[in-house]
């Protein structure tokens, strides 16, 4: 899952979802689920709710377009996987977090496909089984019944 000639591509894209994802999943999908989206965040609280849900739907839209535009359009636009047709590392890091992005964003086809083949992977859908059964009430329409349900 970390073959030599594939490294540096391994360690880029884990650095790049770390830095583009990770920072835009609290804001776009936390307030649906009541949580803070940071320490000390006024989020959760009535007075605010009309600017958490603007400040929401933008973390998501910045979300679907680096979705759309790098995971889909690049990585996943020739391959099964997000660099090769066999998952590595990356693939095992940045598919657990689609059930997470799923509360505030309907995810494009080819992740739905991609998160289908990822589940194919054994002991994938067993390790996520619990925080799919806790986050997919809060899922966005047309996530239902999709791939790790």
């Amino acid at each position: 899952y970390y073959l030599p000639h594939q490294q540096a591509q391994i360690d880029m894209l884990m650095d790049f979802t770390s830095t583009s994802l990770c920072v835009l999943i609290p804001k776009a999908c936390y307030p649906s689920l009541g949580f803070p989206t940071e320490f000390g965040d006024v989020a959760s609280m009535e007075v605010t709710k009309a600017h958490t849900d603007e400040a929401s739907a933008a973390a998501c839209h910045a979300l679907l377009k680096i979705l759309d535009d790098t995971y889909v359009g690049h990585f996943l636009s020739e391959t099964k996987f997000l660099l090769s047709d066999e998952p590595t590392i990356a693939d095992f890091r940045f598919a657990p977090m689609l059930n997470i992005i799923k509360v505030g964003c309907v995810l494009p086809a080819r992740l739905k496909l991609y998160l289908k083949d990822m589940n194919a992977i054994t002991g994938i859908s067993d390790g996520c089984k619990d925080v799919v059964r806790f986050m997919s009430k809060y899922y966005k329409k047309d996530n239902n019944n999709t791939l790790w349900n």
